[in-house]
């Protein structure tokens, strides 16, 4: 495991992101992105003060181990097990430090491109803009799971849009603004 681990933190590493039409960022905020473009925004975020929420699952344990090696502060829990007390304990640290978390808000189950609540409510709780990004990469398969996963190859540049921060008030709010970049 170990091996393996090592060999997809390096190749994450070996990533190369360039921001496109991209405003700068707040001192603070929540990042949304789909879940098939979560393996090409990981390198662009990386050592960044980011906060990220990750499953709980077996697959969660491995994004988790990864993340953390990539400089990411984890937090677990999901839509579907222990989401709601992730939540409330990512508002809290928002709301007294400050910086960063990174949702994807249509996992860890989809249905893709369909938001869940928590971005929306942390947002609204926290009184934090979120901050919708997509990436896309020339030199990537697209695996036929769920979420369509996007995986580049090695060292391939990847290009990530972000939006205008913005104050949603329901779910299609961020759908809608992750269907337009």
């Amino acid at each position: 495991m170990k091996l393996l681990l090592s060999f997809g933190v390096r190749w994450i590493q070996s990533l190369r992101p360039r921001f496109v039409d991209s405003p700068a960022l707040p001192p603070s905020g929540i990042l949304v992105l789909w879940h098939e473009h979560m393996l090409l925004c990981l390198p662009a975020f990386a050592h960044r003060n980011m906060r990220v929420l990750i499953s709980q699952s077996r697959d969660g344990e491995w994004g988790a181990v990864a993340a953390q090696r990539l400089g990411y502060s984890v937090v677990r829990g999901s839509s579907s097990r222990g989401g709601v007390d992730a939540l409330r304990k990512l508002a809290g640290d928002l709301s007294t430090n400050g910086g960063w978390v990174a949702l994807v808000v249509d996992g860890p189950r989809g249905p893709r491109r369909l938001s869940k609540p928590g971005a929306v409510w942390l947002s609204q709780r926290t009184g934090l803009p979120v901050v919708a990004v997509t990436a896309k990469s020339s030199m990537a398969v697209r695996l036929k799971s769920w979420d369509r996963c996007v995986v580049p190859v090695p060292f391939a540049k990847v290009f990530l849009q972000t939006s205008e921060p913005f104050f949603p008030q329901q779910t299609r709010d961020v759908d809608g603004v992750l269907g337009i970049l």
